[in-house]
């Protein structure tokens, strides 16, 4: 029962992808703001290319003010990410034109049009001009 509380299900849980994004340069932010120096990890050659297997070298307390700004922060990206992702797709149209508005997206078509498209080229056969989803020359075709 203590994973259904609703705090972790509805507050915490949708942060937890950006936790891990965002959980180095966090607290490489914080060491740099509180020391007035950089803990600069990366100078120093490694046997670990994409992550720092060593802690971040602040006190024991400290600990939990970076949890705590991680977690923030990552709230604020996933509060902020679709509104982003939204005019990120709006200026690509925009420059390279075409393409529905956002709001004029119904993603049960986009989720169709991708999964028709792959089995078009899976199949090598194109949607029937009726518009049904059975191409030319299939036997499944319930009306034949």
């Amino acid at each position: 029962m203590f994973f259904r509380n609703r705090f972790l299900v509805n507050v915490l849980s949708p942060t937890a992808y950006s936790c891990f994004l965002f959980h180095q340069m966090v607290a490489q932010w914080y060491f740099a703001a509180t020391r007035s120096m950089w803990w600069d990890w990366w100078r120093f050659r490694k046997t670990q290319y994409w992550f720092s297997p060593y802690p971040c070298p602040v006190e024991w307390y400290e600990y939990f003010y970076v949890v705590g700004m991680v977690v923030a922060w990552s709230k604020l990206m996933a509060a902020i990410e679709p509104t982003l992702t939204d005019w990120c797709y709006q200026l690509k149209c925009w420059v390279i034109g075409g393409g529905p508005d956002v709001e004029e997206m119904n993603p049960v078509d986009v989720v169709l049009d991708v999964v028709q498209g792959k089995l078009d080229r899976v199949t090598g056969q194109a949607k029937a001009k009726d518009g049904s989803p059975f191409g030319q020359g299939t036997t499944c075709d319930p009306s034949s």
